[in-house]
Formats: structure tokens, sequence, C-alpha cells
């Protein structure tokens, strides 16, 4: 469960907001200028490699997470 939305600053910068219940930072993909989570709503941990403690959670990609960034680039060269 997300205790907060991702959400994408208006100033610019590109952050994540969004947490876990747990506090672990969450990030999405940045897609079409926005950050979005996976398809599949999987997530990937990543661990810290000094204290092996897990600190952030990565969207895990789908093949339909490619082909809306895909879709998303080719429509900003349009």
């Amino acid at each position: 469960m997300l205790v907060s939305v991702l959400q994408t600053p208006k100033n610019g910068d590109i952050l994540p907001t969004a947490t876990d219940e747990a506090g672990l930072r969450i990030y999405g993909h940045y897609i079409d200028g926005a950050f979005t989570p996976s398809d599949s709503g999987a997530f990937i941990e990543s661990t810290d490699p000094v204290s092996g403690e897990v600190w952030s959670k990565i969207a895990r990609g789908t093949a339909a997470d490619v082909n809306a960034a895909c879709s998303a680039a080719q429509a900003a060269f349009e």
C-alpha cells in the first residue's frame, strides 16, 4: 500500500514522493512527463551495498511499460 502518491513536482525537479508503510521510498517509471507505477504493480527491492538494508523499491517494468514509454517517446517527436 502506498502512503502517498507518486507526483512530479511543478518546479522541474524529478523526485519520487511516495513511501510505503515501512518508510521505503518508491520509485516509479518516468513516462510521458510523470512518474507512473508499473503496469504489474510489482517492485524490485534495492539494497544498500554497505549496510545490506533495503532502502527503496523500484517499479519492475513489463512489456506494457516499455510500450507506453516507446509510445510517449515517439509522440514527443511527432
